[in-house]
């Protein structure tokens, strides 16, 4: 199992900045950041400039492929933190809001960089399934999210997600 946290970084890859910045962030902390590691982002960058011309088809087809090695390391990973910042304004947009589906699916709890302003992403707070990195006190948010994920391995903490223990909602 390993001691390091694992965590896969959700966000839109048409503000590289904050996701670079929040990979950048967990790995100064200890983290053992799954996913994006820098060979994936270098892979996506001709790809993005791709997906607003009339070779759209490329980058579609890259997509997929980059799409399956996300979803595995959801799989892998403690807890997902999802940088839900784009262009200085919260985002959650379809490729995301697919992986936090799946991080569901996985029960992997959720770190939002900020409150999202919508309802489903809201719940997920509010049911305690996800939080909100606190810009006050961010780095108690994320300690706070590290001894949850440890204490989850050792099963010393009582799972509070929407599913009971047999998986069923």
């Amino acid at each position: 199992m390993g001691d390091v946290v694992k965590v896969t970084v959700l966000g839109s890859f048409g503000d590289l900045a904050v996701i670079e910045s929040a990979v950048e962030m967990l790995q100064g902390h200890g983290l053992e950041v799954l996913q994006p590691t820098k060979e994936h982002l270098d892979r996506a960058r001709p790809h993005l400039r791709l997906r607003n011309t009339g070779e759209g088809w490329r980058f579609l087809e890259k997509l997929g492929r980059m799409e399956a090695e996300y979803l595995e390391a959801i799989d892998q990973s403690d807890f997902v933190f999802c940088a839900n910042n784009k262009d200085g304004k919260e985002y959650v947009g379809q490729s995301t809001a697919f992986e936090l589906g799946w991080s569901v699916r996985a029960k992997k709890p959720i770190m939002f960089l900020q409150e999202p302003t919508q309802s489903i992403y809201r719940m997920l707070v509010h049911t305690g399934w996800a939080m909100v990195l606190d810009p006050e006190s961010w780095l108690n948010s994320l300690e706070d999210m590290v001894a949850r994920c440890i204490a989850r391995r050792l099963g010393s903490l009582r799972e509070v997600w929407l599913y009971d223990q047999d998986g069923e909602a």
